[in-house]
């Protein structure tokens, strides 16, 4: 990428030699993608681990000091069309809301659709079939 991106301040050095990172995952649902993105993680040159929390849609990135950097292990993603961020809790409850407001979306137009067919067969219920067309 063009731009310059420090995000060494989200990365944890650990005692054992190691660097972890924790990303959330943009708009990935599937397991199939959280496998996707494991794979290809552990082919990138200098990630020892790469696992994927399907619940809460975060990623922990391990690697050896120095083999890798953080906008590195990003971009790396990115070019292979998932995206990412690092894990902060304000920004993780933000979409969090984003995707309950879709999902609340979806529901309102599921109940609505499911409540003009029940109003299409009231007349079944109540014993008056007789005027029902086949197209109805």
């Amino acid at each position: 990428m063009a731009e310059f991106r420090d995000f060494s301040h989200f990365v944890r050095t650990q005692s054992d030699g190691f660097c972890a990172l924790d990303l959330i995952l943009e708009n990935v649902d599937c397991a199939a993608c959280f496998g996707d993105i494991e794979s290809k993680l552990l082919k990138f040159p200098g990630i020892e681990r790469a696992r994927v929390n399907i619940t809460y849609g975060r990623l922990a990135v391990t690697w050896r000091e120095g083999a890798a950097t953080a906008s590195g292990v990003m971009d790396y993603l990115a070019s292979n069309g998932y995206r990412t961020q690092p894990f902060q809790a304000q920004s993780a409850e933000k979409i969090e809301q984003e995707r309950a407001n879709v999902l609340l979306k979806c529901l309102a137009v599921a109940g609505f659709a499911a409540m003009n067919i029940m109003l299409l067969s009231v007349s079944v219920w109540s014993g008056n079939a007789t005027d029902i067309t086949p197209e109805t």
